[in-house]
């Protein structure tokens, strides 16, 4: 539901992109970007740019405020950070041998 509101947000206005409120600034991940904001963030890092949240300050940015996003997903899940199979595994569940 949370990344529906990011497209949603990144469709609707005058905005490049949309992303996550949290204590008064924003997430750079994730986020949603239009098409020519998607070029115009290849061609930066293609130019030696590095910062996701550099460049989203950089467009015309949609924040959902985290208490709207929240509402979506109390639990904070859309945040997981996952780079491997393990990272899908609950918390407290053992480890596989």
């Amino acid at each position: 539901a949370v990344l529906r509101a990011l497209v949603r947000a990144a469709r609707e206005g005058p905005v490049d992109a949309a992303a996550l409120g949290e204590a008064g600034g924003f997430r750079p991940l994730p986020c949603a970007l239009r098409r020519g904001a998607l070029q115009a963030a290849v061609a930066r890092f293609d130019a030696g740019e590095r910062s996701i949240r550099g460049f989203l300050a950089a467009v015309r940015l949609a924040v959902i405020p985290e208490v709207a996003w929240r509402a979506l997903d109390p639990s904070g899940g859309t945040l997981r950070d996952v780079d491997v199979p393990a990272d899908l595994e609950p918390p407290d569940a053992e480890p596989e041998p």
